[in-house]
């Protein structure tokens, strides 16, 4: 089978990293893999050598790159398309479904008015839509229940083999990693809130690192700028340093002791997902799926993300936690990992999609 794989980058973001994954997977599985995007952001993701990279952006300007993506997806090239953010890839399914017999899946990742506007809109020509969590597809069903039968729900990969064990740091402080961008539906100023009730009750040292996108400039300056002030103002340079993205989680999170992440929502998390591969606890808001990824006291806690006092507890919690439990738990969490996350079964919930 033929099929190409649409994004604006293979650079960045969990949606741009699955579609690498997805890419390799698919060429693993013996079908002929394009990964076509149209933004000139250089690959964090690496790809077989044999699957087609093609770049329709090639310094041809705006208007050049959706020419090429015209010229593309007009062409004979493929049997499928899976898009993912690139929603415009329904536009130009106006124009060629007519003419040929291709199946269209789209990855929805996102939430509000976008997507409702797409929902009662473009969707409509695509075969499947494709949400990564069963949360959103509860949403998505609700806000289209004649759609029902075409909005199928297929959780994110996780490679068990690249994402190992490895024992939990030996030092004096626990130490907690919070792998998320620096904005509003990420929590950060509750929680810095949280963490200052968490230093004034808690007498076992603790450090947490929150790593997150902050150039100036960028969409997240704004929130990363409060978020130090208030680190600064309320003295808690001691347990909380905030930093730029980490450019190798795998590799970061062996650093730490747990993960965190108190997002007032979230799709599929892939930082959760990459935590329990890895063997670590996680303290994670109660809210989408992460309760399918965190078992409340068998491997981390949940707590309600609009309440500092909930969030102060599930840290206190685990920092308080003897060594050997903590460990219990990073064995729990792969363990959870290691059913969830079945690779043959991934790759065939797409396939069927495609048939």
């Amino acid at each position: 089978m033929r099929i190409t794989l649409f994004i604006d980058a293979l650079h960045g973001g969990g949606a741009q990293r699955q579609m690498a994954i997805m890419a390799n997977l698919f060429y693993k599985y013996g079908h002929d893999v394009s990964v076509v995007t149209h933004s000139s952001l250089k690959d964090d993701y690496e790809l077989h050598p044999n699957i087609k990279r093609i770049r329709l952006e090639q310094g041809r300007g705006r208007v050049g790159t959706r020419f090429n993506i015209f010229k593309y997806f007009n062409g004979d090239n493929f049997d499928v398309v899976i898009s993912f953010i690139s929603t415009k890839l329904m536009l130009l399914s106006l124009l060629f479904r007519r003419k040929k017999n291709i199946k269209i899946i789209v990855g929805e990742r996102c939430q509000g008015s976008t997507t409702q506007e797409m929902m009662h809109n473009l969707y409509k020509y695509a075969d499947y839509i494709v949400p990564n969590s069963i949360a959103q597809w509860a949403d998505l069903c609700a806000m289209r229940p004649d759609w029902k039968h075409k909005i199928v729900a297929i959780g994110n990969y996780m490679d068990l083999t690249y994402y190992t064990p490895t024992p939990l740091p030996n030092c004096t402080q626990v130490r907690i990693a919070i792998f998320a961008r620096y904005q509003k539906t990420k929590n950060c100023q509750r929680f810095l809130t949280a963490v200052k009730l968490l230093k004034e009750s808690c007498s076992t040292p603790f450090r947490i690192d929150w790593y997150g996108h902050h150039c100036l400039g960028s969409q997240y300056e704004e929130e990363y700028v409060k978020a130090a002030a208030y680190v600064q103002e309320n003295g808690l340079q001691e347990v909380v340093n905030l930093n730029d993205r980490a450019t190798d989680v795998r590799k970061c999170i062996a650093e730490y002791d747990c993960l965190c992440l108190p997002s007032l929502r979230e799709g599929f998390a892939n930082t959760i997902a990459e935590g329990i591969c890895c063997g670590r606890p996680i303290l994670a808001s109660d809210v989408s799926d992460n309760g399918i990824m965190v078992k409340n006291g068998v491997n981390g806690f949940l707590f309600d993300p609009t309440d500092e006092e909930s969030i102060c507890s599930a840290l206190k919690q685990f920092i308080e936690l003897p060594v050997v439990e903590r460990e219990k738990m990073g064995v729990a969490s792969r363990a959870l990992a290691e059913q969830l996350f079945d690779e043959e079964k991934f790759v065939n919930q797409y396939i069927s999609l495609m048939r």
